[in-house]
């Protein structure tokens, strides 16, 4: 099997599992290599015009987890409603769903991420992350910690 095919067209799921990869390198001992990353292209919605550029891409990617690629064909049309780029994301942590950005202007805008190949258990794992949050804000609520 071509290994580079296998590695472009992560993630592979089984069922509802996620299938985590790792190509081992000369001497790698397979028990002891940690399973915790793994490759999503992402799309970015609600970019403004002018911020479709590679430069934003690294940086909204590398608050997503880790930037890999810019999708190219993001230069290719005026059109498109979303900016394409591959992240390489840690499985421990709560998948990202948004992020404000400030103009230079001072205005504010958010944008929304959406993953491909997003399976079953990976939105189960996001809509715990997502309440578990929103307990903690209502626990610090409750208890008059937070004003609004």
């Amino acid at each position: 099997m071509d290994v580079k095919r296998v590695e472009d067209g992560s993630p592979w799921s089984f069922g509802t599992y996620l299938l985590l990869l790792h190509r081992l390198d000369k001497g790698d001992l397979p028990l002891k290599v940690p399973l915790l990353w793994v490759n999503f292209w992402v799309h970015v919605y609600d970019l403004p015009l002018g911020f479709f550029s590679e430069r934003i891409g690294q940086q909204l990617g590398d608050f997503v987890g880790r930037f890999v690629e810019y999708d190219e064909s993001n230069k290719l049309s005026n059109w498109r409603s979303f900016m394409r780029i591959k992240v390489l994301v840690d499985v421990t942590k709560a998948l990202k769903h948004g992020k404000c950005i400030k103009k230079a202007d001072g205005s504010v805008f958010v944008v929304s991420f959406k993953y491909e190949k997003l399976n079953q258990f990976g939105f189960i794992v996001a809509v715990l992350a997502t309440l578990k949050t929103f307990v903690r804000w209502l626990s610090i609520r409750w208890r008059g910690g937070y004003t609004s």
